[in-house]
């Protein structure tokens, strides 16, 4: 497939109130780890990746991750020690166990429009489809509907480029799409490790006096009731309502620990991306209603756009159930398939057809099985 025969990757933008904030509605993919090619549309501001291991949903997830990799890493500030930068594509591969060669002659070339703005040694082999390191790694983007605006990642093992500052020139972007592109954050099951994040994301809560929404949304989504929350060296300790000792969080179990982070984080960014990898896990199920609605009300009152991925069927229902509370909110479940040749296929429900599907008895989590 050519790439000039590829549609762009659109970002629209959504309308909620008097915000306005950028929306990825296609994606497209070359030649990057499963994948040699790819698309994805009917893109929501709330996506749910569902399917087999190994059918290209983390890849889907890395893939609009690395869309950022142009701008400056939000994540940096939040997930890793004090002192430590990360640049997004350097967090992709440490994810993957994989490091950046440095010593190597060749220069891989990061692009918009094809002017080379960054550049990094070679890629490990294991990043291109095939290990065909000949073709260019490619994912396109062009931004609002007008197509004024447009990005596009290039990735190749055998140019010599020179690379120029980063972050890169914003000229020609507008404001809210920089900060979407800037602020996306790609989260995984190391939040269950990192026991410094709560710092991290604290500090920045705390800098906006927004305790009393961590009380409210931790008594809306658990059974545990709560009326304070601080920060010491230990961790986070939370006071359950009508007693007088507190309880450190790590002590309440991992599903919760996790929740708790995860709306941290969701209360200190705004207006960007989101991307969780198994956002459920350790979730017991009970909480995942909460849960659901916690990332449905963030998406309308702070104009995030979601990708999930998840296995499990009780996730899926709990986003059903919730969805027409928020009718400014699009959902969409998406069932990916990757063929052996590397040709990713999916389908994309919005959230009133998955619920008809799931209400007729079908799992639409492997829908290949039914056609």
């Amino acid at each position: 497939m050519q790439l000039d025969s590829l549609s762009k990757t659109c970002f629209s933008h959504s309308q909620y109130g008097n915000k306005t904030m950028p929306k990825i509605d296609k994606l497209n993919i070359l030649n990057y780890r499963g994948i040699r090619e790819g698309k994805v549309e009917g893109l929501a501001n709330v996506n749910i990746f569902v399917g087999r291991n190994g059918s290209g949903k983390s890849t889907i997830l890395e893939a609009i991750y690395m869309l950022g990799h142009l701008f400056n890493s939000n994540s940096s500030k939040m997930f890793h020690e004090p002192n430590v930068r990360e640049v997004k594509m350097g967090e992709i591969l440490k994810k993957r166990n994989m490091v950046l060669q440095a010593d190597e002659e060749r220069s891989v070339g990061f692009s918009r429009g094809g002017n080379y703005i960054l550049h990094f040694p070679v890629l490990p082999r294991d990043c291109w489809y095939g290990n065909h390191t000949d073709r260019d790694i490619v994912v396109e983007a062009s931004m609002g509907e007008s197509g004024v605006e447009g990005i596009q990642l290039s990735l190749s093992s055998d140019r010599q480029k020179s690379g120029v500052s980063f972050p890169p020139p914003h000229q020609h972007f507008s404001e809210a799409s920089v900060r979407f592109l800037e602020g996306m954050v790609y989260i995984d099951a190391r939040l269950t490790s990192l026991n410094h994040v709560e710092k991290h994301l604290w500090t920045r809560v705390a800098q906006m006096n927004a305790k009393p929404d961590i009380i409210r949304y931790f008594n809306a989504i658990y059974p545990l009731k709560i009326t304070d929350i601080n920060y010491t060296p230990d961790g986070l300790y939370v006071s359950p309502e009508g007693e007088k000792y507190g309880l450190l969080l790590d002590n309440l179990g991992s599903g919760m620990r996790i929740g708790i982070r995860l709306l941290l984080l969701l209360l200190s960014l705004n207006g960007t991306a989101i991307l969780m990898e198994e956002f459920d896990a350790y979730e017991f199920p009970e909480s995942l209603a909460g849960i659901a609605k916690l990332l449905m009300e963030s998406a309308a009152d702070r104009s995030f756009q979601f990708f999930l991925t998840t296995h499990r069927i009780e996730s899926i229902r709990a986003f059903i159930d919730h969805y027409k509370a928020y009718p400014q909110i699009g959902g969409a479940v998406i069932c990916t398939m990757l063929s052996k040749d590397g040709v990713l296929k999916n389908k994309t429900m919005d959230f009133p057809f998955a619920e008809k599907l799931i209400e007729s008895g079908m799992d639409i989590r492997y829908l290949e099985d039914y056609e």
